[in-house]
């Protein structure tokens, strides 16, 4: 269980990053971003959400706030992309997480969907997880 939380906090941050990371015509500024994970083997979804800056120069550069594509330890390729959408598949050896998503997004909204499969190390047995994140414009960002 607390393999999952852990997991749960890196994808929440990884899923607000991924989903806004490509996107030039997203609002600089405060963003919420909300997650949900569902999982066949876990008894209810688990929601959390993240508050993230995102700055002129990251709306019109975002593969510069991406760490080279590698976040948390995972590579992320991105997919085929569409004014106000992208796709994109990611790969985490380490924790033993692989799957793809899809982002559509607007100068004041975002959604995306990744679906992946977890390797846990006990038994060997694979977890299939689903995050959907909701992405929000909040205004200005605050003053640090």
């Amino acid at each position: 269980m607390k393999k999952r939380a852990i997991l749960f906090a890196a994808l929440t941050a990884l899923a607000g990053a991924s989903a806004s990371a490509w996107s030039q015509t997203m609002r600089p500024g405060e963003w919420q971003f909300t997650t949900t994970m569902t999982s066949p083997s876990m008894q209810q979804p688990q929601t959390g959400s993240v508050n993230r800056c995102i700055t002129k120069a990251e709306a019109d550069d975002p593969a510069s706030f991406m760490s080279g594509g590698n976040a948390g330890g995972c590579e992320i390729t991105r997919g085929a992309s569409s004014p106000g959408g992208h796709s994109w598949t990611i790969a985490c050896p380490k924790q033993g997480v692989s799957g793809a998503g899809k982002a559509s997004y607007g100068p004041d909204r975002m959604e995306s969907e990744i679906s992946m499969i977890v390797a846990l190390q006990e038994g060997g047995q694979k977890i299939q997880m689903t995050n959907r994140t909701q992405g929000r414009y909040l205004g200005p960002c605050k003053a640090k």
